[in-house]
């Protein structure tokens, strides 16, 4: 659904009033504003599903989601592995410490994945642990390279149930950070 002209217009007046009255039943006026005038009906939809069940999650949100849930199993996992299983991870990868964290995205060309970002995490308290980097530019190209690694780490994913990743699979989804014609 995306809302016309007319309807951001009314959608904006009302979250004002709304606002203003100081009204506090559950609804957050700036949230909703922030939905309509972005064309992000999915945040409404994530802030209140039960009222907005049929608002569907575009691509570009699930992406980001399955990022931070990537970047939140290889920390975890890396920060259980033992001393020496560390070490072996930092030196797989040229760089392998920057790509055990999430790095952001490009202010400049991925500027919506930046912004779904920013509001799952700071507007939705979705991945709350990405707090500090949700709104981090990356001043470089990070979409494709976060999904390399994602298509390694989602078959890894699927067995990660009670364990941590392991300092193998670690590996295999942070080798995935350097392009293929570099490696």
């Amino acid at each position: 659904m995306k809302p016309t002209p007319m309807e951001k217009l009314t959608v904006k007046m009302l979250c004002d009033i709304y606002a203003k009255l100081g009204i506090e039943d559950g609804l957050d006026p700036e949230l909703v504003e922030q939905a309509v005038n972005f064309d992000s009906m999915w945040i409404l939809g994530w802030a209140y599903p039960m009222m907005f069940p049929e608002v569907e999650t575009p691509d570009e949100v699930i992406f980001v989601g399955n990022v931070f849930d990537m970047f939140s199993f290889v920390g975890a996992g890396y920060a259980q592995l033992s001393p020496a299983d560390k070490a072996r991870v930092d030196k797989s990868t040229p760089h392998a410490a920057a790509w055990l964290s999430f790095a952001g995205y490009d202010g400049n060309n991925e500027g919506e994945y930046l912004s779904i970002a920013h509001t799952m995490v700071n507007r939705l308290d979705r991945y709350t642990e990405f707090s500090e980097v949700a709104s981090k530019n990356s001043h470089c190209p990070s979409i494709e390279r976060y999904a390399r690694m994602y298509a390694a780490f989602d078959p890894i994913r699927r067995n990660l149930v009670m364990r941590s990743m392991s300092a193998d699979e670690i590996i295999q989804v942070i080798g995935e950070a350097i392009h293929p014609d570099n490696r």
